[in-house]
């Protein structure tokens, strides 16, 4: 016995089952893909003479290798193979396959005619023919998602450019993604001891040149500390551009409070050390620092 649909085909391996003549839902077991692909075959080739033609191979016909008509099992087999791994490597997606089935009126293997401007296709015609193939159709689909995506890209960076000029916070991740890298950025998450984000805050990193040794300051650089930047953060979540190269940093917190904001030190998030120096190198790859405020640390008193 056997049960098929449009993309899945079940196998008994035991017959019916004696009670209801209904197998066993435990004796069915999946076939393999290219299994299954065969058994899809026969259910297309319903005169039964060995290949696909005429109405048969209608939205297949981009299986017909050699062109004459007939789609044999073994290039049935190859074209269903090859639109698998264009599915699995993301090339295509399942809606480009749906999309192209539906324009191609005709069945034909092709967009053709008002179909074309039905679609809003007509750019993908590579060849100017008149007709979009199925692979034409593809890659213009994938150059599309491209093309949106360095745009949408670009419209995110233009906006983070404004923000940042503004003095704007960055909106926060959620607090399970973990950060990753921005290339030019220092970035991270500060929370309280218990993992909770601080809700507003204004950090600010003081740089050491790391190039120049002096050993007054234990391993820092250079004596004299640059205000890398302050920026204002909020929900838990600080960008800050970086300078080129090489350097350590020092952080601290202001977090606003009657009377006015009061500057705390912080913590690095790995090891809970209070951050009063540390290396940053190859700036330009990006770096990711999470940070704890604990305010029973005691606050930095002015001129500290």
């Amino acid at each position: 016995m056997t049960v098929s649909g449009p993309w899945s085909v079940w196998s008994s391996t035991s017959g019916d089952a004696a009670a209801g003549g209904q197998a066993a839902a435990a004796d069915f077991k999946p076939l393999a893909p290219e299994d299954e692909e065969r058994a899809r075959f026969g259910e297309l080739d319903l005169n039964r003479d060995g290949w696909l033609s005429g109405s048969e191979a209608n939205g297949l016909r981009h299986y017909d290798a050699d062109g004459n008509g007939e789609i044999t099992l073994d290039e049935f087999l190859g074209g269903r193979t090859a639109e698998r791994t264009l599915l699995q490597d993301g090339s295509v997606l399942p809606e480009d396959i749906d999309l192209f089935e539906l324009l191609d009126s005709t069945g034909s293997g092709y967009i053709s005619g008002v179909d074309i401007e039905r679609g809003g296709v007509s750019a993908f015609d590579a060849d100017g023919n008149g007709r979009v193939t199925r692979q034409e159709f593809y890659q213009g689909r994938a150059g599309l998602r491209r093309e949106l995506e360095a745009r949408a890209a670009a419209e995110r960076e233009a906006e983070a450019r404004r923000r940042r000029a503004a003095g704007e916070p960055e909106p926060a991740p959620p607090l399970d993604k973990v950060l990753t890298p921005k290339p030019g950025l220092m970035i991270g998450r500060v929370l309280t001891p218990a993992g909770q984000p601080v809700k507003e805050f204004t950090i600010e990193f003081m740089g050491y040149d790391i190039d120049q040794r002096d050993p007054r300051i234990d391993g820092r650089g250079s004596a004299d500390a640059n205000l890398i930047g302050r920026v204002t953060g909020r929900d838990g979540y600080y960008e800050i551009r970086l300078p080129d190269g090489s350097f350590g940093f020092a952080a601290s917190i202001s977090i606003p409070g009657e009377g006015g904001p009061k500057r705390y030190p912080l913590r690095n998030a790995d090891d809970r050390q209070t951050i009063d120096y540390i290396e940053v190198r190859r700036s330009g790859n990006g770096v990711v620092k999470n940070m704890v405020w604990d305010p029973t640390a005691g606050e930095i008193k002015p001129g500290g």
